[in-house]
């Protein structure tokens, strides 16, 4: 049966297993960090846009605010990259599927594992978890880590190159668990630098938002003078987006363009980094 995969899931507990065949109309896409044009010269800073929370909303897709960012990314002529929360994928809806694989074949974009239920201070008894990947077993966190990686890739066709870890929270249990991880590449808004991949950190006063949901333009240009390193990641919540917030982004996008900025994605940047 080329060109077709045959698969579906069936989760028991906390264990990820293949049960029956459902058909998905094309094969997984190797997404390898040459398959992305990259510069090692650019005049300004390395712009890395890290969104967060891709999640199933409206009609079983995107929210309409997620499909508006996506539309602007494609106007502005820019990258972005896009954290996913995988349990959503397995809630059966085939638009919101269909979506993020059709993002990922779109080389202005980068679904990056942002985890796989994004739950925090629910782990009994105490609930004193500050995240899913912070304040969790080793066992815990490794099985999630690993399930949205497994589930991506045979689901959808994406090979997670880059990780951020839900409410930006990790423990020394996250960096060993990641050491057995060598597909993820890039850690956004890293907090360990012996990860031996690439740690892009998040810098001083780097807030894109402020508050959280509500883009600020005053805001970035303090991210931006503050900024230390040759590269800037700046984190957004466009589904909580308002027009304001929208108008402020295009705001915050010129200035960068002005000051010759290179708009990213993460696996790209790494290729330059790392050769």
């Amino acid at each position: 049966m080329t060109g077709k995969r045959l698969i579906s899931w069936l989760f028991l507990g906390s264990q990820l297993l293949i049960s029956a065949e459902t058909i998905f109309a094309a094969p997984p896409k190797s997404f390898e960090v040459s398959d992305v044009a990259a510069s090692s010269s650019c005049e300004g800073k390395y712009i890395i846009l890290k969104m967060d929370d891709l999640r199933v909303k409206e009609n079983n897709n995107l929210s309409q605010s997620w499909l508006a960012y996506i539309s602007k990314v494609k106007e502005l002529n820019i990258k972005s990259s896009m954290g996913l929360i995988v349990e959503e994928v397995t809630k059966g809806a085939a638009p919101f599927n269909t979506e993020l694989m059709s993002l990922h074949k779109d080389e202005r974009f980068e679904v990056w594992h942002h985890g796989w239920d994004h739950k925090r201070r629910n782990l009994l008894p105490k609930k004193d978890n500050l995240g899913e990947f912070a304040g969790t077993p080793y066992e815990y966190q490794y099985d999630h880590l690993q399930k949205g990686i497994v589930y991506a890739r045979d689901v959808l066709g994406i090979e997670f190159l880059t990780v951020g870890t839900p409410y930006n929270k990790s423990d020394e249990t996250f960096v060993k668990v990641l050491h057995q991880h060598p597909s993820l590449k890039v850690w956004l808004y890293c907090q360990d630098e012996s990860f031996s991949g690439l740690c892009l950190k998040r810098g001083p006063s780097n807030h894109l938002e402020d508050p959280i949901g509500r883009v600020s333009y005053t805001s970035f240009l303090t991210a931006y003078a503050s900024s230390i390193h040759p590269y800037l990641v700046l984190q957004g919540h466009p589904d909580m987006w308002d027009k304001e917030s929208f108008a402020q982004f295009e705001k915050v996008i010129g200035y960068l363009k002005r000051h010759k900025a290179c708009f990213v994605l993460p696996s790209e940047y790494y290729r330059i980094r790392k050769g």
